[in-house]
């Protein structure tokens, strides 16, 4: 499933759901799937409240707001994210 992640200072990461265990989801690059790489298989966990539901728009808008250093403007579009819906996993 194609998500959103919260990254180190707010930054937007387009990312998929390579697994879950607890309170963290295991996310990947969705560049690496394909590649031959321990890390890709097994993904970096996240914690279930820094994973939003995937939409192209708001992504492009997050990560237009954070190139050119809006915190407020990343603020208020971190706030419109949905959560990621754990119960489609």
């Amino acid at each position: 499933m194609r998500v959103i992640a919260r990254g180190y200072g707010g930054e937007p990461l387009d990312r998929e759901v390579a697994s879950t265990a607890c309170d963290k989801l295991y996310l990947v690059n969705p560049s690496a799937l394909d590649a031959d790489d321990d890390i890709a298989s097994v993904g970096v966990g996240f914690p279930v409240c820094a994973v939003f539901q995937y939409e192209s728009a708001l992504l492009a808008g997050l990560q237009s707001a954070y190139a050119r250093g809006d915190a407020l403007g990343l603020a208020a579009l971190w706030r419109k994210a949905q959560p990621a819906r754990t119960d489609a996993l």
